[in-house]
């Protein structure tokens, strides 16, 4: 094959998105950590390809410690796809050519972007990532995503995120809301210091 291939229409500009709101879910004890007070929350992420495609690199890993080469080929296969399939523009918005995705890799592909984002999400309040929840303990199911230290957590342990993603028309934040839920549901969760 030979010729230019064209770039027109790639994801190249930051994108801003609205945050709709930020739910506290109810767990036993509470608070979980004497003293811990969640950082207030952020009412807009703005990212651009690299950051999101470096976040979900980092999440699609199994802990912190995966060799570069692993979390390097994610990051850049994980790249091409963002830029082909988010519109470019200050919007956040699927290009025509997600559409050209088979039902299967359009689920997998949402749920990597919304991994990203809640990587992004998690950051921006100051929290740094650590490893994938299921390390905590093999015995938890279901358990949630990620855990993440640093920031409000410092000196009290570790914060659990849970990650949902969907570009189907009928989503919404009331449906995400009760899938995350659903994994937090009659737990009783703690944090330990690490």
């Amino acid at each position: 094959m030979s010729g230019l291939v064209a770039t027109v229409g790639l994801w190249s500009d930051d994108k801003s998105i609205s945050l709709m709101k930020y739910t506290s879910l109810g767990h036993i004890p509470n608070p979980i950590a004497r003293h811990f007070e969640a950082p207030h929350p952020v009412q807009s992420l703005t990212f651009g390809p690299l950051a999101l495609a470096g976040a979900v690199a980092r999440t699609a890993t199994v802990r912190d410690d995966a060799p570069p080469v692993v979390s390097d080929a994610l990051k850049r296969s994980t790249l091409s796809m963002l830029e082909a399939t988010i519109e470019n523009g200050l919007t956040f918005a699927l290009s025509p050519n997600f559409q050209h995705l088979a039902d299967a890799e359009r689920t997998f592909f949402a749920a990597r972007v919304g991994s990203g984002i809640t990587d992004l999400y998690m950051n921006v309040l100051g929290y740094t990532w650590r490893a994938n929840a299921a390390c905590l303990s093999s015995v938890l199911d279901p358990h949630a995503d990620f855990l993440y230290e640093g920031g409000n957590a410092s000196g009290h342990g570790v914060v659990l995120a849970e990650a949902h993603g969907s570009f189907a028309m009928n989503a919404s934040a009331a449906s995400v809301h009760l899938k995350a839920k659903s994994k937090y549901r009659h737990r009783h969760v703690w944090m330990a210091p690490i």
